[in-house]
């Protein structure tokens, strides 16, 4: 009888929590429909190659984006990318990886911009020069997933897929 009772507490106060739930879902399902989504792009960029990641520089001056065709854009950004007609900046275009391109990094001078991927490379590129050709191509043993510079110095950090941080000089 005494487990009967328990039993019986036990299962009101889960359909009073139950209800209190369904309360909730129903509150929070109000709201997010009282939301305005009605938000305007102010831009659309659409390069020849799908973009899987983007990236501006500290200054705002560059933005980066990485591509399907494994190539990396620097759009020139000091005129909102368009210029005066309106019409969209030539970027530059940046082939030097034979996989997707995961992460960017400006050095901490500016002048160079260091790309890395599931190609396992490094790449360094002139953004000062602005050449197309790379600088220097570090080879990683595995895909790097991310890069840091080491405070204000020319040191690499990265991340690579085979669960390795290394740091380069």
């Amino acid at each position: 009888d005494h487990f009967v009772n328990l039993f019986d507490m036990l299962f009101e106060s889960i359909e009073e929590r139950s209800k209190e739930f369904t309360d909730l879902k129903e509150e929070n399902k109000k709201v997010f429909q009282s939301l305005n989504y009605d938000i305007k792009p102010l831009l659309e960029i659409k390069p020849s190659s799908p973009v899987n990641t983007v990236f501006f520089n500290s200054t705002g001056n560059y933005l980066v984006t990485g591509h399907d065709n494994f190539s990396v854009c620097i759009w020139n950004n000091k005129n909102g990318l368009k210029n005066q007609q309106g019409e969209m900046f030539d970027y530059k275009e940046l082939k030097g990886h034979k996989g997707l391109v995961r992460a960017f990094l400006c050095s901490p001078d500016g002048n160079h911009l260091v790309t890395a991927g599931k190609d396992s490379a490094i790449i360094i590129w002139n953004l000062q020069e602005q050449k197309t050709v790379p600088e220097k191509i570090i080879k990683a043993s595995s895909a790097i997933r991310s890069l840091v510079y080491l405070n204000s110095s020319d040191t690499l950090i990265s991340a690579q897929e085979d669960g390795k941080i290394v740091i380069w000089d």
